[in-house]
């Protein structure tokens, strides 16, 4: 399988053959291989240990969901992107696909979409590259898949974890370990509040500054007066995708109150149509941040720099869409080396000018509330 775009799980007849088709592209390129199950998958890469160029699969069920978490613990597979495909771009078919650890997300029925990731794997994707690791992290959670997912995620990002099962198993560690500068909290609180879990664990290490992000199973239980109020802390919902953890991570490691951005970046995943101001196809990718000026969307099928883009996506606390303009002003590639703590995609800075547009205007009221 090594070099080769794996396909899991799509049925025979006229479909496969579709899917092959815009995998292939117009040079009928042939190294789109299908397999039934990913079981299979594993046996044929514990086999040959060969790493596939790409990987294309349903994320829906459990045993896919634990062939990507064991995918995402042998590091000899760490550059291999995994890639869920949707029946149809819907927001939360996206957002539970990026929470079970997948790269990017694309509707079987996107055929350019298809194509176009299918042509930037084989163009532009290598083996991982070798990041400095910067900041000591360690994650904490009883689940080996999740601290598999995690563990990835922040290695990919220039982190360097380590692990503990519990709570008290990490405060062995810190205790001990005292380069620690990040606490990934991903455990049950049992009977311990949150706030109570971040002083035992900051007594361990003897830092009462270390920096700590909480996972808590909704972002309904985020009530805890004493995290809220900690700039230190910051909380995500266990069910948000991977990469969240990374954009909390980033912020409260950087110094407090030296941000020089016009307007502060928000969390917000959200599902993001768009397209280049000459097409007409739509693509489709989901929202990673926003702020007043511009917001972030995950996609590995980035634009270019420069590029004028129409974006449609719906605010915080709205039902309805907006429509926005703006210019591609930043772009990572996945697995680029010099892209940042931060997932595949593209940073859009809305176009000057725009301000009297309505639909801007509710979403920076959306934006500020």
């Amino acid at each position: 399988m090594r070099g080769r775009i794996v396909v899991i799980g799509q049925a025979q007849g006229t479909g496969r053959e579709r899917l092959r088709d815009a995998l292939s592209g117009a040079e009928g390129t042939d190294d789109v291989v299908f397999v039934t199950k990913p079981r299979a998958v594993r046996a044929r890469l514990d086999e040959d240990g060969g790493a596939p160029r790409c990987i294309f699969m349903d994320l829906e069920s459990k045993s896919a969901q634990s062939f990507v978490a064991w995918l995402r613990g042998e590091y000899r597979f760490f550059a291999v992107p995994v890639i869920a495909m949707v029946p149809t771009p819907e927001e939360a078919s996206y957002q539970r696909a990026l929470a079970a650890g997948a790269d990017d997300v694309v509707a079987v029925t996107e055929v350019k979409a298809l194509s176009d990731l299918a042509t930037e794997v084989r163009t532009r994707f290598a083996d991982a590259p070798a990041r400095p690791a910067v900041v000591r992290t360690l994650i904490v959670s009883p689940s080996a898949d999740r601290r598999r997912l995690l563990g990835r995620t922040f290695r990919l990002a220039g982190f360097d974890p380590t692990f503990a099962e519990d709570v008290q198993d990490a405060a062995d560690r810190l205790a001990v370990d005292r380069q620690v500068r990040l606490a990934v909290l991903a455990t049950e609180p049992d009977e311990k509040d949150p706030g109570g879990l971040v002083e035992f664990l900051r007594d361990a290490a003897g830092a009462p500054d270390l920096r700590m992000v909480v996972l808590t199973p909704s972002t309904e239980r985020i009530r805890d007066e004493r995290l809220r109020a900690d700039q230190g802390v910051a909380q995500v919902s266990i069910d948000a995708p991977v990469d969240d953890l990374l954009f909390s991570a980033n912020e409260i490691l950087s110094p407090i109150g030296e941000s020089v951005r016009k307007s502060p970046r928000i969390l917000y995943g959200a599902l993001v149509s768009y397209r280049a101001e000459e097409e007409m196809v739509l693509s489709h990718g989901f929202s990673y941040n926003i702020s007043g000026g511009g917001l972030y969307v995950r996609t590995m099928n980035a634009p270019e720099m420069g590029s004028v883009i129409h974006v449609a996506l719906r605010p915080p606390f709205s039902r309805d869409s907006v429509h926005l303009r703006g210019k591609v002003v930043w772009v990572r590639r996945f697995n680029d080396a010099k892209g940042g703590a931060a997932p595949a995609g593209f940073g859009l800075e809305f176009i000057e000018g725009d301000e009297e547009n309505e639909d801007l205007k509710t979403f920076r009221k959306a934006y500020g509330r």
